[in-house]
């Protein structure tokens, strides 16, 4: 038999499959994710800085404390985030896109060579520059 004879010999089977199709397809639909604005990652400058025997804590306190007062007034910075571990402190500062990041990085030396004071165990910072565009 023909699809349409088919159809017309059995109208409510067909109607079924058809509502069946559409509810399928609305489930769908709502369970498919969808990212209209891809995440995207601006460039970022790492200032880690290493402190043998350290807590977290003190790290904190006696130096990422210091250079976050120092950075936070950096051009184009968009965010600053801080991790602090046994012996290390990390700041890692996203700057918006288009940002001069040589400029940038310059500015932030100057910054850090600005406090004048760390402990006296602590290794001077460690500045690294990152221009990742796209967050996976």
């Amino acid at each position: 038999m023909s699809l349409i004879k088919t159809s017309i010999r059995f109208p409510v089977t067909v109607f079924v499959y058809v509502l069946i199709g559409i509810i399928g397809g609305f489930v769908a639909l709502r369970n498919i994710p969808i990212q209209r604005d891809p995440e995207v990652k601006g460039p970022t400058i790492t200032v880690t800085t290493n402190w043998f025997g350290a807590s977290p804590e003190e790290i904190e306190k006696e130096i990422v404390d210091q250079q976050e007062a120092y950075l936070e007034s950096v051009e184009g910075l968009l965010e600053m985030k801080s991790t602090f571990s046994d012996g290390q402190g990390v700041i890692t500062l996203e700057f918006i896109h288009g940002t001069d990041m040589t400029a940038t990085l310059v500015e932030v030396t100057n910054k850090l060579n600005e406090i004048l004071e760390y402990p006296d165990d602590a290794d001077h910072p460690i500045v690294t520059i990152s221009t990742d565009e796209h967050e996976k």
